[in-house]
């Protein structure tokens, strides 16, 4: 019957209805007084929240709760904020330790330097018929000093296959070769290839500055021979700077 009337006078007009009928029921009442005449007085009653209306009442005015709403869409990415102040540049570093520079002046003690030679047999005079060559075995980095005829050896390519190479050209057991020219310290070991007529003596390797057997501190030239005439000769050179 609820669900009638407040269809048809709707959910505030049954609130207002059910208010009037409390007030209405609970309206007056007579007080009588001592020995004279009754007075009527009516006693208004002022319903301020629904806590004073019964729980029954309550539940009759009370409709059904309605469906939830539908999400709102979601609003906008707010701005940006501010970007910072950079901060403050931080403290220089220490500084390096210096980097070591490749040797340039002279080869250091114990060093070694390599090189190769090759040269071709044209005819010459009377000492090196039928035909001898000569060549430059120049070092890149000069040695501290000269080196004597002592220290000078000329290895062919038939005393490295047969394994009588100079102690002087062996390092570490190893013979050097044409191809792993090898030197021990302080001395200058002169390799022919394979096939290479000819090898230079110690007398025939001479210091560029004197013209005397041995070796200049920025090289040596050699005489190569005798040789056909046309023929080639190469190989390689190794020398190490003298031990401290």
């Amino acid at each position: 019957m609820v669900e009638k009337i407040r269809s048809q006078i709707g959910t505030a007009g049954l609130i207002v209805a059910a208010v009037a009928l409390v007030v209405a029921l609970t309206g007056g009442a007579i007080a009588a007084t001592g020995g004279g005449a009754g007075v009527s007085k009516k006693k208004k009653v002022i319903i301020t929240s629904l806590s004073q209306i019964s729980s029954g009442v309550q539940k009759q005015l009370k409709g059904n709760a309605g469906p939830q709403g539908i999400p709102g869409p979601q609003g906008p990415a707010g701005a940006n904020g501010k970007d910072g102040a950079n901060g403050a540049p931080g403290a220089p570093g220490a500084p390096g330790a210096d980097g070591e520079t490749g040797f340039t002046e002279v080869l250091p003690p114990g060093e070694t330097e390599t090189g190769a030679w090759a040269v071709r047999f044209s005819p010459t005079d009377a000492e090196f018929e039928p035909a001898a060559a000569t060549t430059a075995l120049s070092f890149s980095i000069p040695l501290p000093g000269a080196l004597e005829i002592e220290q000078v050896h000329p290895v062919s390519a038939a005393a490295v296959e047969n394994e009588e190479v100079p102690v002087e050209c062996t390092v570490a057991g190893v013979e050097g070769s044409a191809a792993n020219p090898l030197a021990q310290p302080g001395h200058l070991c002169v390799y022919s290839g394979p096939s290479s007529p000819g090898v230079p003596s110690p007398a025939l390797i001479r210091d560029p500055g004197t013209g005397q057997p041995g070796a200049g501190p920025t090289g040596a030239f050699i005489f190569v021979g005798p040789g056909a005439i046309g023929q080639s000769a190469f190989g390689s050179f190794a020398v190490t700077a003298p031990a401290p």
